[in-house]
């Protein structure tokens, strides 16, 4: 099943979502990534996300077939979430721009988020994060066809064997 086949018509992702991050050095066959960890460990790749916002998360892919190559490793880990605690902030950014009313229908906790952290229609990402963390577990975003969930909790994943 794709990603797409996965977003609700709601605020959050439904059924189970696969996250997949990759690792630098080899850390066994499973292990606990938890965010508050992971800021105080930035990797070269997260610097910049970091600069937006120092909100405690790990970055996550959903699609294999849709990652940056210069991250990739042969130390690729998995783990699982329930997508009903994770934002869609893509499609809930897109429906407030679009049609606030609707959005404010479906879930006046996340239509509050976005009207808090927009600026000229420019969103505060970290007003954002800061509001999000408070109800969901992460967030699912896509830079341009580049599906990516932060999460703001401690997930234990395994290696994938190449």
């Amino acid at each position: 099943m794709k990603l797409k086949d996965l977003i609700k018509e709601e605020v959050t992702l439904s059924g189970s979502v696969k996250l997949y991050h990759y690792m630098q050095n080899d850390m066994g066959d499973e292990i606990i990534l938890d965010p508050e960890i992971a800021i105080k460990n930035k990797s070269f790749w997260t610097t910049n996300d970091y600069k937006i916002s120092d909100v405690p998360r790990v970055f996550y892919y959903t699609d294999l077939n849709k990652t940056e190559r210069m991250v990739q490793t042969k130390n690729l880990y998995i783990g699982e979430v329930d997508g009903s605690n994770i934002l869609n902030l893509t499609d809930s950014v897109k429906e407030y721009l679009n049609n606030p009313s609707s959005l404010e229908a479906k879930n006046k906790d996340v239509f509050n988020m976005i009207k808090h952290s927009m600026n000229y229609n420019a969103l505060n990402i970290d007003s954002l994060l800061r509001m999000a963390k408070q109800k969901f577990i992460g967030v699912f975003y896509d830079k341009g066809n580049l599906p990516i969930v932060n999460l703001f909790v401690p997930l234990t994943v395994k290696k994938m064997n190449a």
